[in-house]
């Protein structure tokens, strides 16, 4: 995929991993092949594109990863995601220590963590439990793909030169609340 892309576009300088799904099961619904599968898409897909970027960011000396990973995994989600949370919190250890390695190489790994965001994961209408969700965020509403789509447009531009290992919280406050 790496080497199609850069045959038709040229190197690639930034690498946004974006992946993503929340099937919403209890622990005790969750059999192993469940477990596996969350945690492969939302862990080891990240794992294995920056596998595949970092040979030519490497050789230039400059590069950006931004991992997109979410709010469950820095608090936990809902009481019925531990595996989306797990991964999503692999996710942030993952950014901290591929950054740690990388940047003296000249490539900056950073993340980005969406609390509630009006997206399809979410659905188009308010739930109970997403009306619940969102009484905790001091914005009062959920957050719009756009507004995350500006916070990892910075951390890929000339301004996040000095920004490493960052996990960036984009959740209307609900850290603060």
């Amino acid at each position: 995929m790496v080497a199609e892309v850069e045959d038709k576009l040229g190197p690639i300088d930034i690498l946004v991993n974006n992946a993503g799904n929340n099937p919403l099961r209890n622990i005790m619904e969750i059999e192993e092949e469940d477990w596996d599968w969350t945690l492969n898409l939302n862990l080891k897909a990240y794992y294995r594109c920056s596998k595949a970027v970092l040979p030519r960011m490497l050789a230039r000396k400059d590069g950006r990863i931004i991992n997109i990973t979410s709010i469950s995994g820095q608090r936990g989600g809902f009481s019925c995601d531990v595996d989306y949370s797990a991964a999503k919190s692999g996710i942030n250890g993952f950014t901290r220590a591929l950054a740690r390695w990388a940047a003296p190489k000249g490539v900056l790994v950073n993340a980005v963590a969406p609390g509630y965001i009006e997206t399809q994961m979410l659905g188009g209408e308010i739930s109970p439990t997403l009306a619940m969700l969102l009484e905790t965020v001091p914005l009062n509403r959920q957050g719009t793909s756009e507004e995350i789509g500006e916070v990892v447009a910075f951390l890929a531009g000339p301004g996040a030169t000095y920004i490493v290992g960052e996990v960036i919280s984009v959740n209307g406050g609900v850290h603060i609340a």
